[in-house]
């Protein structure tokens, strides 16, 4: 009786990340979307619009391909700024940022609260649990 107790609170704990999870996706696509609009196409390829702070454009660039990652150079590309600049904010050695990103194999990705922050900048947070 004790094991099937514990199986529940642990079926019940997964449910909840799982929805967590979708809540999130639903929130990123929703974010995706409304971010269309800061994207321009050039010779070069795909950008971020030059009129937004750094750390915006950092996280425009990672929406994009959520929940997958990107290169710091190619991040740098997207938004017009330097590679070693791009990588300062990744890191959260410059501003307040750190905790909107993540680093897997080399690459960056947003995190839960990055998609947060983004999707509050381009006001689409407007799903509830």
């Amino acid at each position: 009786m004790e094991q099937a107790y514990l199986d529940l609170l642990s079926a019940k704990n997964e449910l909840r990340k799982i929805q967590q999870k979708h809540r999130i996706c639903l929130i990123a696509n929703a974010s995706k979307e409304a971010a269309l609009e800061h994207w321009i196409e050039t010779e070069g390829g795909r950008k971020v619009t030059d009129n937004l702070e750094t750390p915006i454009a950092i996280v425009l660039s990672l929406l994009d391909c959520y929940p997958e990652s990107k290169q710091g150079l190619t991040i740098a590309f997207e938004i017009g700024s330097s590679h070693p600049t791009v990588s300062r904010y990744l890191t959260g050695d410059l501003g307040n940022y750190g905790q909107y990103f993540e680093k897997c194999n080399g690459e960056y990705r947003l995190t839960e609260e990055g998609i947060l922050f983004i999707s509050e900048w381009l006001g689409t947070n407007n799903h509830e649990d």
